[in-house]
């Protein structure tokens, strides 16, 4: 389903890895730490790079505009994100993603 325990993003690399059975991914992205990386053999993977952020520190902000490869368009009218699980069960309603309204509904 999609839940933001669910969501991550990955670059195209990645998402075919995972789908191809390379690359495992299982836990909740809502979770700091969260989420662990697995490679065919089912071994966790280590974290490279640099440390993750502290609890409660802003995420970094982008290096800049992105540009789909192919010049595609986000239409934020048309993302749609489940509520919690929590929030499923006292029958609270979803809420839109944030976002600018798109001017381009084309």
């Amino acid at each position: 389903p999609t839940d933001t325990p669910n969501l991550i993003c990955l670059c195209p690399h990645h998402h075919r890895s995972h789908h191809r059975g390379k690359l495992g991914i299982t836990g909740n992205a809502d979770l700091p730490g969260g989420i662990t990386f697995t490679n065919q053999a089912g071994n966790p993977i280590a974290q490279t790079g640099t440390n993750p952020k502290p609890p409660g520190m802003p995420p970094p902000q982008p290096a800049g505009i992105y540009r789909h490869p192919l010049g595609e368009h986000l239409h934020t009218k048309w993302i749609y994100f489940n509520p919690p699980p929590e929030h499923r069960e006292r029958g609270e309603p979803a809420r839109a993603a944030p976002g600018p309204a798109s001017s381009d509904d084309g």
